[in-house]
């Protein structure tokens, strides 16, 4: 499939995703927020025990991609792909207070379904496995996160998104399972060993670190949570509208 099409079949999803009705959304955005949850667990998993920077996130970014595999594979609702929603809205398909409708209740949806299997984890006693290896390495994800200056997790937050809807772009392409797999993945990789910051992903990872026992707070969370938010919907939408421009508003194959 041509990326004009592919465009173009963004720009037409993104109608539905505004007038999808709210319980839907808030189920398929749960679903989604447990999936990256899930992907971040995972990777943690593999990374914990890992004696080196460049070891352990390498580690995780061979695991964590499968978590947008599932998004893909399910229909699942995740915010940082739904920013590019801004075609559908430069494209005339939705107004923007649909667009905001369906970011609100899926930001609310993710973070639900992230934060809610940091809990499972706490809860079940999950964080103490490797002798409290894998908590002890949550907790400095987080001590590592909530520390960044606005500007520096907005900026970070705009780089992981445009590679995230790279992916999304690239799995779509894809008309089999195990192609849309393949095609999210290097995307995906990427943005984990480089170390950019996902808004959904955190929303697992600090909730992870605090419940293990890091020593921040709510307000340490949304300090990172929201520049990180705004530069995902910067990253995501300025790609997406990038090549709406270069290819979508233009019909015919590319």
């Amino acid at each position: 499939m041509s990326i004009s099409q592919i465009i173009r079949n963004v720009a037409a999803a993104g109608k539905v995703k505004a007038e999808r009705p709210v319980l839907p959304l808030l189920l398929l955005s749960l679903t989604a927020g447990f999936f990256i949850g899930a992907a971040g667990l995972a990777s943690g998993m593999a990374a914990c025990t890992q004696g080196h920077l460049s070891a352990a996130r390498l580690a995780a970014g061979l695991i964590f991609p499968f978590g947008l595999g599932m998004v893909l594979l399910t229909g699942a609702e995740l915010f940082t792909g739904n920013s590019m929603m801004a075609v559908s809205l430069a494209a005339g398909e939705i107004r923007i207070g649909g667009m905001l409708r369906s970011w609100g209740l899926v930001y609310l949806g993710n973070l639900l379904g992230a934060a809610g299997l940091a809990a499972a984890c706490a809860f079940s006693g999950l964080f103490q496995a490797g002798g409290g290896a894998l908590g002890g390495y949550f907790v400095r994800t987080a001590e590592a996160k909530c520390p960044l200056a606005p500007g520096s997790a907005f900026v970070l937050g705009a780089l992981c998104n445009v590679l995230v809807c790279a992916g999304i772009l690239g799995g779509l392409s894809a008309n089999g399972a195990a192609g849309r797999v393949l095609g999210c993945y290097g995307p995906i990789a990427l943005f984990v060993i480089c170390g950019f910051e996902h808004s959904v992903a955190n929303m697992f990872l600090i909730p992870a670190g605090i419940l293990a026992g890091a020593p921040l707070t709510a307000a340490d969370f949304l300090g990172n949570l929201l520049p990180v938010t705004l530069g995902n919907i910067m990253g995501g939408a300025g790609l997406s509208l990038i090549l709406w421009v270069c290819h979508g508003s233009v019909r015919g194959p590319r």
